[in-house]
């Protein structure tokens, strides 16, 4: 009874698994003999005469330039610490604090009575010395003195001659005149106050042209020439582009961080940017015309490798590509396309190389999948 159960059971086995094995030569014979006729009229599972909508873009041309973007801190022009030379009581302030001043502009005039009244003693004293040494060269001409005497009333005359040079450069000192044009600072002194030799006045600085100063790796040492263009944004001003260029390299290259140091040079109209004030800069490395561009979402990644589906006589045609850099949604298309193809951006996901693809208008991307 057992062996007759068993023997049932590897019957029915065998049926199944010929049941099955008939199975799979008809659905051969099928896709054969239907789908294969078809093969030429279908691409990737599409029937013939369907084609899939999608979007494109032309490749766009454009000129790109190759970047770098760092900090830096802005620098007036020329900027310096006025200070008298000589010490004296201030006498007069020819400055309002935060005004424009030009050079040569009077700025503090010291009590010059003391420097004036020198001045003059020095100038008798010269006046004595001249008619002395007039005097001996005379009698040492007709031999009534000395050539000692007469070396002596030279010197003594040059010196005198010497302190009065000396005397009037004090008493010109006594005013104090602005370097350079720009403006000054908040003041330090009052009147009358009594300064001394070297102590603060104001701080004098030129606005504009504005001076930037900022630091790059060294990697960057062979990028970078003398008259580059440079680029300046802040905070401040986030709509605002400040354009200008590099005024100098330093030859040394900084240990502790291998650093460059690069000192800039750019037009500050309106007078927005300021001594001190922290900014971004963007320096141009290099300009390539003629760029070829298309958007982000045309881009197909698979690993390391890039792709787009060009449309080519009513086709998608998978593409690959070397990208450069990426600038507000936009790649670079260093190779692989050419100016006049048609990238498809939307739509990618449901086609392979080769479908039919339909151009529909950006509008109904909402039906484009």
């Amino acid at each position: 009874m057992i062996k007759k159960k068993s023997r049932d059971s590897s019957f029915r086995l065998t049926y199944l698994i010929l049941g099955l094995t008939c199975l799979g030569l008809g659905a051969s014979w099928i896709f054969k003999t239907y789908l294969g006729k078809n093969a030429q009229s279908t691409a990737g599972g599409f029937l013939a005469g369907f084609a899939m909508p999608v979007e494109v873009s032309g490749v766009k041309q454009e000129t790109i330039y190759d970047e770098v973007v760092t900090v830096g801190t802005m620098e007036g022009d020329a900027s310096v610490m006025v200070r008298p030379e000589i010490a004296g009581r201030v006498a007069d302030i020819g400055f309002h604090e935060g005004q424009k001043v030009s050079k040569g502009d009077l700025l503090v005039k010291l009590d010059d009575s003391i420097y004036a009244a020198s001045v003059a003693e020095s100038e008798a004293n010269l006046s004595f010395s001249e008619a002395q040494n007039q005097r001996q060269n005379s009698l040492y001409r007709q031999n009534y003195t000395s050539g000692g005497k007469k070396d002596e009333a030279i010197s003594k005359f040059k010196v005198d001659e010497a302190v009065l040079k000396r005397k009037k450069a004090e008493l010109e000192k006594t005013r104090i005149l602005a370097p350079f044009d720009g403006f000054i600072g908040l003041r330090k002194i009052n009147l009358g106050d009594y300064l001394q030799a070297g102590q603060d006045i104001a701080m004098l600085v030129n606005l504009d042209p504005i001076k930037i100063q900022f630091s790059l790796p060294e990697i960057y040492l062979l990028n970078l020439k003398v008259g580059q263009k440079i680029e300046i944004t802040s905070d401040i001003f986030p709509d605002k582009k400040f354009i200008g260029e590099i005024l100098a390299i330093d030859p040394v290259i900084n240990e502790s961080g291998r650093n460059i140091q690069v000192k800039g040079k750019l037009p500050n109209p309106g007078l927005l940017l300021k001594p001190g004030m922290f900014v971004r800069v963007k320096v141009i490395l290099e300009a390539r015309e003629n760029s070829l561009l298309i958007p982000e979402e045309a881009l197909v990644s698979q690993g390391d490798h890039h792709f787009v589906y060009k449309v080519i006589e009513g086709k998608a045609k998978f593409t690959q590509v070397n990208i450069g850099v990426r600038r507000e949604a936009m790649v670079e298309i260093r190779q692989g396309l050419s100016a006049h193809d048609k990238v498809i951006t939307a739509g990618q996901i449901k086609i392979n190389d080769g479908i039919p693809v339909k151009i529909v208008p950006e509008q109904k991307s909402k039906n484009v999948l």
